[in-house]
């Protein structure tokens, strides 16, 4: 859904029970009848089973949203104003990074023409787009080769893995051009789960913050698995003495394997138990800090106290609203 659609699909939940007619969107947004009666149409085919909702259209009254699972409806909504920030805040960054996951997530060079395509843009506009893409790319030790109009990004998958993560794409609602999302809600419950059932087994002690940051490492690696992408041998050089993180790290992957049917090579396992160790060493750059952690939690204990709403263990909304906040807090 477009920016439009999204908020209209807001609107709709803002007043539900409440019958909105097509003339009352195209005030509000200044469009045409025809273009918002198309703008609900799409709506209603984007609303499948998993969204707990549908659109119900009486042709004298309008259209109503008739919410059917309220759980399955409220994760939706959170994903959708999630997906809303990302498009109507910050659009041109959406779009580079949707270019970034796409580029990622190739293993042979992709033409400048299927990008066009993909994104609905001009050729000067991803001219434009790439320059930035290069600028990011840097950072992290990668390149974009050019060779004719066909473009690929070369270097490391630590490398990769690593522009992913600070970025912060596995948090944002964006498809590659395989249509795999990064932001799974269910896949970063189940990849909690497992981690603090192999922490607690192992009496290994992380803070919550690590907890959180370590849950966004384990997800963008098992997206990288579920796509092919594996660290190669020589792309780690461990000096550490490891043997309790490798311990951990190997059990933690087994059950991984088994519940999401990926194959971690031994560099994946040893990659995670270095990060272990890292965490530990290295608590300055966390992306999410504990004092970030501690004020996403105080502001729950608040909303507790006042509203009668507990979202002390919704681990995706603490994940989702500390990495929200940190650039407002550095700004």
């Amino acid at each position: 859904m477009n920016q439009r659609q999204i908020e209209i699909i807001l609107e709709m939940w803002k007043k539900k029970g409440e019958f909105l007619t097509a003339s009352y969107f195209a005030e509000k947004f200044g469009k045409s009848l025809r273009t918002i009666q198309s703008d609900i149409k799409n709506i209603s085919k984007s609303l499948d089973d998993s969204c707990g909702a549908r659109i119900r259209s009486v042709a004298s009254k309008g259209s109503s949203l008739e919410i059917i699972d309220e759980q399955r409806f409220s994760s939706f909504i959170n994903s959708l104003y999630q997906e809303y920030a990302e498009v109507s805040l910050n659009f041109p960054a959406s779009r580079i990074n949707k270019l970034l996951v796409n580029l990622l997530s190739q293993f042979r060079a992709v033409s400048s023409a299927s990008l066009e395509d993909s994104l609905h843009i001009s050729h000067s506009t991803l001219l434009g787009d790439l320059k930035k893409v290069e600028e990011i790319l840097g950072y992290f030790d990668l390149e974009l080769m050019r060779s004719g109009s066909s473009l690929i990004i070369t270097g490391s998958e630590i490398d990769k893995r690593r522009c992913l993560a600070e970025k912060n794409i596995y948090m944002r609602h964006i498809r590659d051009d395989h249509n795999i999302e990064y932001l799974d809600e269910n896949q970063l419950s189940i990849i909690k789960d497992l981690l603090m059932n192999v922490l607690l087994e192992n009496r290994f002690y992380i803070a919550d913050s690590e907890i959180q940051n370590a849950i966004l490492f384990l997800n963008i690696t098992l997206k990288r698995l579920e796509r092919s992408f594996y660290i190669q041998p020589g792309e780690l050089e461990i000096t550490d003495d490891l043997s309790r993180e490798m311990t951990l790290s190997r059990q933690l992957f087994e059950q991984m394997a088994l519940k999401f049917r990926i194959h971690p090579t031994e560099e994946e396992i040893s990659y995670f138990a270095l990060y272990l160790k890292g965490q530990s060493n290295n608590q300055n750059k966390a992306i999410i800090t504990p004092e970030m952690d501690a004020f996403i939690q105080s502001a729950f204990d608040k909303i507790r106290q006042n509203f009668g709403i507990d979202f002390t263990d919704n681990i995706n909304l603490r994940i989702a609203l500390a990495l929200h906040c940190t650039p407002l807090s550095i700004r």
